[in-house]
């Protein structure tokens, strides 16, 4: 459980971190939750710069696949809700042995994004 409570406090502060660093925003959710997210200017749709999921900073397989499927979802979008788990943005099991402690930890979506002026979405 110390891992889950650890994880969820370093993803605030890499949420922070990139925000104050890039000005880009943040968020996250944790497995078998929604994930949302909106832009409060009428005007601007999302920009989303990356998307990472999996049970920890050790553990963020295939982080390209995921960046693909919350792209697909949230791209150009003035909102974006979906679910978090498993069915949608896959299994990270980073080659763990499926037994250990680790492997059943919860897994956490990681979203850096950016609201963008409608016309200038890329």
């Amino acid at each position: 459980m110390w891992r889950v409570r650890a994880f969820s406090i370093l993803c605030v502060l890499l949420v922070e971190a990139v925000k104050d660093i890039r000005a880009y925003k943040g968020s996250f959710a944790v497995e078998s939750s929604t994930f949302s997210v909106s832009c409060a200017d009428s005007g601007q749709v999302l920009h989303i710069i990356e998307a990472v999921y999996g049970n920890g900073c050790n553990c963020s397989c295939d982080w390209h696949y995921t960046a693909l499927v919350v792209r697909a979802k949230c791209q150009g979008q003035k909102s974006c809700r979906f679910s978090v788990d498993r069915d949608v943005l896959g299994d990270p099991e980073c080659n763990t042995d499926s037994t250990s402690s680790f492997s059943r930890t919860p897994k956490k979506l990681l979203v850096t994004y950016d609201c963008v002026p409608e016309r200038n979405s890329p």
